[in-house]
């Protein structure tokens, strides 16, 4: 998922079960070819991502094990500061949307029981709604 700073969902892929990694579903997203031709146009625009990201000129990812207040942390602490944004936006999005609850979370009882795809499809719709 892709938001902006005032959690408007710009882009959802929800065609990957839980089990795949990040950078996995990024590496086949169609935000990634589309971030690759706008840098080959020379662009200049950033995504921030986690450090499940790989680093690219387009994709901001935090510094590995920084040294504490060096240049490194401190790009870490803002980095983290503005990707804070998603988070809240994954919160949200489960409070209102009680079926998106995990069952570590113990909404056992509210979760979505359909096949996969199905569960992509309502997922989409819900971050539209």
């Amino acid at each position: 998922m892709i938001c902006d700073s005032d959690c408007r969902i710009l882009s959802l892929n929800a065609k990957f079960g839980g089990a795949a990694h990040d950078a996995f579903i990024w590496q086949n997203s169609n935000v990634n070819n589309f971030m690759q031709n706008l840098h080959r146009n020379n662009e200049i625009v950033w995504l921030l991502g986690d450090s499940g990201y790989p680093q690219r000129p387009w994709l901001m990812t935090p510094y590995s094990d920084p040294v504490p207040n060096s240049v490194e942390d401190n790009f870490n602490k803002a980095h983290g500061s503005a990707r804070v944004v998603i988070e809240n936006t994954f919160g949200r999005l489960k409070n209102r949307w009680r079926c998106l609850r995990d069952g570590q979370e113990g909404w056992r009882d509210r979760t979505l029981h359909y096949r996969p795809e199905k569960c992509a499809q309502i997922i989409s719709m819900l971050c539209l709604a």
